[in-house]
């Protein structure tokens, strides 16, 4: 059975949920730590191509959690329409 996708106001008020806002907290947090141990050096390899891949990952992560909590309702709804 396919969902139908939420309304507008069915997400901002998800958005608004107590439980919504401490899990993007805890995304924000976690991606603040991605990025001070990727400052600090702690995803280099022993090796060149090692530390690049390393570092590609962290950044896609990274990436990748900027565009979760940065997810406006009419990027969802296209995400969803693609499907």
């Amino acid at each position: 059975m396919k969902e139908r996708p939420p309304t507008e106001e069915e997400y901002l008020e998800w958005l608004s949920n107590p439980v919504t806002q401490v899990y993007r907290l805890y995304l924000r947090a976690y991606r603040e730590a991605l990025k001070e141990q990727w400052a600090r050096g702690q995803f280099s390899e022993t090796t060149i191509e090692g530390t690049a891949l390393a570092d590609a990952a962290v950044r896609g992560e990274v990436a990748s959690l900027d565009r979760l909590m940065s997810l406006e309702f009419e990027q969802l709804i296209e995400g969803i329409d693609d499907e």
